[in-house]
């Protein structure tokens, strides 16, 4: 088993009050996942996609659906948890 220490201060990487789709906001943000780059992925429920945010970026880039909600192929409906195998 492995620990790494993180820093104790932390930052604001999104943030906003209401009902966001910019890549920069998040709408119903739910499950969460850190690989070892430190990048952060977001399953944004409301938003009904993944979203990945690199280690110091400013804004996530959708990595799942961006197609709005539904059950097509190219499609996902209010995602609540996200898991990347590396």
């Amino acid at each position: 088993f492995k620990c790494n220490k993180w820093k104790q201060n932390s930052i604001t990487v999104v943030g906003e009050s209401g009902y966001k789709h910019e890549l920069n906001q998040l709408n119903g943000p739910y499950g969460m996942f850190i690989n070892k780059e430190k990048n952060i992925f977001i399953a944004n429920l409301n938003n009904h996609r993944i979203v990945e945010w690199k280690y110091n970026a400013k804004e996530g880039q959708i990595i799942a659906n961006g197609n709005k909600q539904g059950n097509r192929m190219v499609q996902i409906d209010r995602p609540t948890d996200v898991i990347v195998d590396q």
